[in-house]
């Protein structure tokens, strides 16, 4: 008659949802591909990684003039830093309205009654105390 004790059906539950939850990201790759593409391709953005840089289609010197391999590198990290944090921004806006996927993980480990540990890294890791308040 010691403490209260887990079922094994309580357990999978919640490791299955610990699964699905390792796969989440915060950004989308998808969208943040076809946005670097349509911005660089589609809005003419790549112009500006040339030489003479520029971006209107007018000047002769700006469609023939070669690209700088830094500036290529710059300007496409710039896009892509640009596109993420916009994805972060939009999806931090929506989590006002939906709920977080690792606070319906914590409500789970609370509602199971089951504590775990989760190891990002050999020497580091957080301890999720599943207890519910109620005993």
């Amino acid at each position: 008659v010691g403490g209260t004790q887990s079922t094994v059906w309580r357990s999978l539950l919640l490791l299955n949802e610990f699964n699905e939850r390792q796969t989440y990201t915060s950004t989308n790759l998808e969208i943040t591909w076809i946005a670097i593409i349509l911005l660089m391709e589609g809005g003419n953005w790549k112009n500006a990684a040339r030489w003479v840089p520029g971006t209107s289609l007018d000047t002769l010197d700006e469609e023939t003039a070669p690209y700088n391999p830094i500036l290529q590198i710059a300007l496409t990290v710039s896009v892509w830093l640009f596109v993420v944090i916009s994805q972060l921004i939009v999806f931090r806006a929506f989590a006002i309205f939906t709920p977080r996927r690792l606070d319906t993980l914590l409500d789970l480990c609370s509602l199971t009654n089951i504590s775990f540990v989760i190891m990002n890294e050999p020497g580091h890791g957080w301890y999720i105390h599943g207890q519910a308040p109620g005993g």
